[in-house]
This record gives C-alpha cells, sequence and structure tokens, in this order.
C-alpha cells in the first residue's frame, strides 16, 4: 500500500508512523463499535500516516456522527458510497484489520502512539518549510521568525486533550480554593491594579485575561499603564514585562521615576531636577531596582515575537522559582501581524485574536494600550469635544471587542483646576469598564497628575497634590 505522506526532506529516512497502532487502533472500533467515543476528540483521520487508514477512519467517523451502527457490512456500504472502498483497500483489508486488535481496553493508548507519530511528522514537515524560506533569504528576518513560532505553536495545540470535567471534582477544586484564601486572606488568586475602585469591580485581573485600556492620545493610558505595572511589580514580587513599541526605555524609566518620586517630568527631560527632587528619587531608587520590571522597546513587534521572548524568560523564572505577573504592551496599533492580511481590519483581528491566545497560554494577565476612534461632538456654539467612549470607539476592528475580557476607557471631562498652594495642575479623569466578562461595569474618578504622569485614587489625591 502506498502513503500520501512525502518528506520534503532532502533526507531520504522513512517518517514516523506505526502501522502496529494504525491497525489496531481501526481494529478496536471494527470489534467493539462503542470505543470509538474514547477517542474521537482526540484524533481526526489526518493523524493516520497511510491513505487507507485515513479513509477508513473517516467513514467510521461518518457513521458516528451520523449515528449510524457501526459494522463490518455498513462500513463497506459506507466505504463504497464516499467511494473510497477501493482506496481502504476493500474486503480482504478491512477483516485482516478487525484481527489486528490484541484488546479494545488499549484503544487510548494506540490512539496516543498515532498522535504522537502525527505530532513529530509536522514538527518534520514544519521545519522542512522553514529551512526552505530561510534558504531563500527573505529580508523580513523577523516575518519569518514570527511565523515560525506561530506555526510550532499550532502543532502544540495539537496536544491539548482536554475533556470534561466532573462537577465534584470542581466543587471540590472550589472547597480548597475557598479554604486557603480564608486561612491565607493575603494570598490573592488575581493580579491586583492596585486602584482600589478597579480592583473591587474587577477582583483583579485574572489568569489568562487580555485586558484592553484604551483612549485618545494624550489622555494617560501610556502612563495608567506603567503605574499599573509598577503597582504589580510592587505588590506581587514577580516580574512584570512591558513590551513598548513607540517610546524607548529611557522614555519609560523617566516615567516611572517620576510617578513614583512625584517629581515633575519636564525637569528630567530638561535636565533641570532640583535639589529637593533629587531628595525624592534617592528615596525611590532603592525601591525601584529592585522590582522586577522588563522593558522590551523593539519596534514593530509581532505578536508570535513576543510570545517567544515571554515562554523563555517566564521558563528562566519558574527556574528560579518566580513567575510573571502581568504584561503590558503599548499599544495595539502598532502590532504587526504574523502575515500579510489583505487589510488593516482583518490584522487587527487576527492580532488581537493572538494576544488573547498568549495571556491563555502564559497563564498571565495583558493588558494592552489601544486606540481610539475619533469622535467627537459638535456643540451649539461650534465647540468640538470629545464624547464618551464606547466599544465601538475602538479602532480599526470590532474584533477587539470579542476577544478581550476586560475594556476599560480613560475619558477627560473638561475639569481642571490649580492648586494655589503649590502651583500644580490638578485633574480628574473618568474610568469606564465597559466591559467585564467577568462581573459588573462601572465608572470611577481618578486624579490625575499630569505633570508627575501619575493617575491615584480620589482618596490619596488631596494629601499628594500640595505636597510637590
Amino acid at each position: 500500500m502506498a502513503s500520501t505522506n512525502e518528506s520534503n526532506s532532502a533526507f531520504t529516512r522513512q517518517l514516523p508512523f506505526s502501522m502496529p497502532a494504525e491497525q489496531a487502533l481501526l481494529g478496536c472500533i471494527l470489534n467493539d463499535p462503542q470505543k470509538i467515543t474514547d477517542v474521537e476528540d482526540k484524533i481526526s483521520p489526518e493523524d493516520f500516516y497511510l491513505q487507507e487508514h485515513q479513509e477508513i477512519y473517516r467513514a467510521l467517523e461518518t457513521m458516528f456522527r451520523d449515528s449510524k451502527n457501526i459494522d463490518y457490512v455498513q462500513l463497506v456500504e459506507q466505504l463504497t458510497q464516499m467511494g473510497l472502498y477501493q482506496k481502504a483497500g476493500g474486503s480482504e483489508y478491512l477483516v485482516q484489520l478487525s484481527n489486528c486488535a490484541a484488546s479494545s481496553m488499549n484503544i487510548k493508548d494506540y490512539a496516543k502512539i498515532v498522535k504522537n507519530k502525527s505530532i513529530l511528522r509536522k514538527v518534520i514537515e514544519t521545519s522542512d518549510s522553514i529551512s526552505e524560506n530561510a534558504f531563500s533569504e527573505p529580508e523580513d528576518v523577523q516575518l519569518l521568525l514570527g511565523s515560525a513560532e506561530n506555526d510550532f505553536s499550532k502543532i502544540a495545540q495539537g496536544l491539548e486533550n482536554k475533556s470534561f470535567t466532573n462537577i465534584h471534582d470542581a466543587i471540590a477544586d472550589f472547597l480548597e480554593i475557598q479554604k486557603d484564601l480564608r486561612t491565607n486572606p493575603d494570598r490573592q488568586r488575581h493580579v491586583q491594579t492596585g486602584y482600589s475602585d478597579i480592583d473591587r469591580t474587577l477582583v483583579g485581573m485574572g489568569k489568562g485575561d487580555l485586558i484592553i485600556l484604551g483612549a485618545r492620545p494624550g489622555q494617560g493610558k501610556t502612563s495608567l499603564a506603567l503605574n499599573i505595572a509598577t503597582n504589580v511589580a510592587k505588590s506581587t514580587g514577580k516580574a512584570v514585562c512591558i513590551f513598548s513599541l513607540e517610546m524607548s526605555t529611557e522614555e519609560l524609566a523617566n516615567r516611572i521615576i517620576s510617578s513614583e518620586a512625584l517629581i515633575d517630568s519636564n525637569h528630567i527631560r530638561a535636565g533641570t531636577i532640583t535639589t529637593e527632587e533629587w531628595h525624592n528619587i534617592s528615596e525611590v531608587i532603592p525601591t525601584l531596582q529592585k522590582l522586577k520590571i522588563y522593558i522590551d522597546d523593539t519596534a514593530g513587534q509581532t505578536v508570535s515575537a513576543i510570545k517567544a521572548k515571554l515562554l523563555s524568560l517566564q521558563a528562566r523564572l519558574r527556574r528560579q522559582g518566580s513567575d510573571i505577573a502581568l504584561v503590558v504592551v503599548d499599544y495595539l496599533g502598532l502590532l504587526q501581524d504574523d502575515r500579510k492580511a489583505e487589510n488593516r481590519v482583518n490584522e487587527v483581528a487576527d492580532i488581537s485574536r493572538a494576544l488573547k491566545l498568549m495571556a491563555k497560554t502564559l497563564e498571565v494577565p495583558v493588558l494592552c494600550a489601544a486606540q481610539l476612534n475619533r469622535g467627537v461632538d459638535k456643540s451649539g456654539k461650534g465647540k468640538a469635544e470629545e464624547t464618551k467612549p464606547v466599544l465601538s470607539s475602538l479602532r480599526d476592528s470590532g474584533a477587539i471587542e470579542q476577544d478581550a475580557d476586560v475594556i476599560m476607557f480613560i475619558y477627560q471631562p473638561n475639569e481642571q483646576q490649580s492648586d494655589p498652594a503649590s502651583g500644580n495642575v490638578l485633574s480628574t479623569k473618568q474610568l469606564i469598564i465597559a466591559k467585564n466578562r467577568h462581573g459588573s461595569q462601572g465608572e470611577f474618578t481618578l486624579g490625575w497628575l499630569p505633570a508627575h504622569t501619575k493617575f491615584r485614587s480620589i482618596a490619596d489625591e488631596s494629601r499628594l497634590s500640595g505636597g510637590s
């Protein structure tokens, strides 16, 4: 019998497959048709190496889905109707298969062997393809690496075989978690942003959550993202990874120092830091230097490239007994797609989905800043004022709205005043939680210190605003 799977490799070695396992698996189903329920969700026809076996399993799968009884006669009829009878080896080979299964009790073991061999073949085929593309010496090496990582990620996903969880086991897990939280009330299962109103509504940022922080340019989305990142690094002691596609590492470090030391960010840029401000800096630097904040300012990255870096760092941190607590991406509009989509809307849809899958794979929350559409409302006097953002305000694609677990907006009504004592500009901004897959929505007021690029809870604002 001839195989339809031919290696494109320069080597002439046989691709991995197990004839006994493939025959035994099919024989088990022929002898005990109900056993197909043990493997139907774990393997597909393409996992078989021989075309004959692919066709036989495809026919068995079709009969199962059509609720037909599986037996020798009806299998022959099904193969005939599908025009596959001769391709499947005819009646003699079907009888041979029935004699190949030693025990149907081992069908899961046979399926595992078939699946593993299939994965190995895909790895070889993908490697051959990547090698061929590399030999062509493409100009965009980053795109090649991103595409390769994405291909292998898809192969890895094929190994995931999650099935049902009994409610008894789920309840046991629930009780264990609640007992642990009662015994250790300080142990949080979700990452806290450091802003009480937000954390009460979200109950923190969950593992695998994709959180979108949207705002118009200049409204403070980078500042709030950095404030949250610093808060998380402080409270968890774990790593926080920031991918900045627009600002340099130096600029982000300047902002973090300005926010934590409560000094004027313009003084840092101009090199005119006062003696008092140097004192404030000296007080916060030792704490900041101990934080596990990792910044990557590579421009034009793909989600696959980011994911590869995170997986490498996560593996290293876990060997040290730590982990990643939060990933920040600033911002979505500057991310590149791994493939060349036909338009930006489709690109953003791909990127949004990839961000969600990355969060789920890493089991960490991913906070991603995003631009909003230009939404203005002409008042009767001809004055343009930004309207309150809604989910449809997200730029380029409705897929962001679908993929995100949480969507937050920063919105600033025209409310601003000056503190006579310090001369600082005091203002407030509204934080709108427009989507929360895990619970309620809401609107909250945050204090905003623009000179310090600092967001604070209103409860702390009066104390902090006059002291810098």
